[in-house]
């Protein structure tokens, strides 16, 4: 991504090894990232129903403008929002 450019994911998790999807036990986390420069902003939207991935942490990587930007953000926020520099 270069200037003022936007991408946008929605990741889907289930247990994936059962059924209990069905029931509403799932997480859909929506991830967007807008880059300014030498700035990237991510911005990420934890919506859980009755299933919590096991993971504590994201682990932001961002590649743009020739530039890579690293950080973690820790999970179970809801709305996280990390300028990365």
């Amino acid at each position: 991504m270069t200037g003022d450019e936007l991408a946008n994911y929605t990741l889907y998790e289930d247990d994936g090894s059962t059924f209990e999807y069905q029931n509403g036990d799932f997480a859909q986390i929506s991830i967007s990232c807008r880059v300014f420069g030498d700035e990237a902003i991510v911005e990420i939207e934890e919506r859980f129903e009755n299933y919590h991935p096991p993971r504590k942490w994201y682990e932001l990587v961002v590649f743009a403008g020739g530039q890579v930007f690293k950080q973690q953000a820790k999970t179970g926020q809801g709305h996280i929002r990390v300028h990365l520099q």
